[in-house]
Parts: structure tokens; sequence; C-alpha cells
């Protein structure tokens, strides 16, 4: 049917139907494939620019974390997990802010920071590991300013 009908139109109809189609398939694939798919580009490279100052500043923290070899305290968590915990958190080893400590059991302790620089909490965190515990869970969450987040984490000891 169709080919009957392709063939009973003239030679200038034909013509004018098959350039007419190349247009249509060249306008259906601008627009619903490449605008589409430029248009995608365009918004990662905006949400790339948009994190840029994360990044730098998450790089900026992984280089202080990598530089920083602090001594330790001689004193192990094992043992006295809840007094060690509050001993450092007052002394002010996670940055003097505040903080809520539960216990959970013997060898297991909730701490709740609402507000903790970043930086000081990975550098604390890496002082407990050293010296005997473990972080069992983890919730970390950013909160206003740059740096500042909100962890809640369950520390354990290890072993």
């Amino acid at each position: 049917m169709i080919k009957q009908y392709w063939q009973s139109l003239s030679r200038r109809e034909q013509w004018t139907l098959g350039v007419g189609g190349i247009f249509l398939m060249v306008f259906i694939s601008i627009y619903w494939v490449w605008l589409p798919l430029a248009n995608s580009n365009k918004m990662l490279q905006e949400k790339i620019a948009q994190d840029q100052p994360l990044i730098s500043w998450m790089k900026t923290a992984v280089s202080t974390l990598q530089g920083s070899h602090e001594t330790l305290h001689s004193e192990s968590l094992v043992g006295n997990l809840l007094p060690a915990l509050e001993l450092q958190l007052s002394d002010g080893a996670a940055g003097k802010r505040d903080a809520v400590l539960t216990a959970i059991s013997a060898e297991k302790v909730q701490i709740v920071f609402e507000e903790i620089e970043f930086d000081n909490l990975i550098l604390w965190l890496g002082k407990l590991e050293q010296q005997g515990a473990l972080v069992e869970s983890a919730r970390v969450g950013k909160v206003g300013d740059l740096g500042m987040v909100e962890a809640e984490l369950v520390v354990g000891v290890q072993g």
C-alpha cells in the first residue's frame, strides 16, 4: 500500500518528501538526543563548579591529616573507655567541642557531637584507634559553616 502510494507520486513529490524526511530526522536527533545531552553536560559542569570549594577544602583537610604526627597520650582506652573518653574530651582532644557520651556497655560508648570541625574529629578518631579503640558505627552530616559537621559515633574497645 505504501509502495503503491510512493510510486504514484511524481519525481518532484518523491524528492520533496525525501528531503523533508531528512530534515525531520535531523530535527528529531537535535532536539531529542543532542540538546538533552548538552543540557545534562552543562548541569554537571555547574555542579562541579559549585562543589569546587568543598573539594579544595577536602584536599586541604587530607593533607593536614596526613601531615599530622602529634604525640599521643600514653593511656590506653582498654578497660576504662568511658572515663578515658571523658578525660580526652575535657582536655580538648576533639577541638573543645561539647559532646554527649552515653555508655552502651562496659566496652561501648555512644558519642554525639552537635557541631564539630571535621578535621578535629578525624584527628581525634585516629588517636582513638592508635590507643585501642574502634569506631563501630558513625553517622556524620554537614552542618552550617564549611568544615563543620554533626556526628554520632559508637566507639568500642578493639580485640
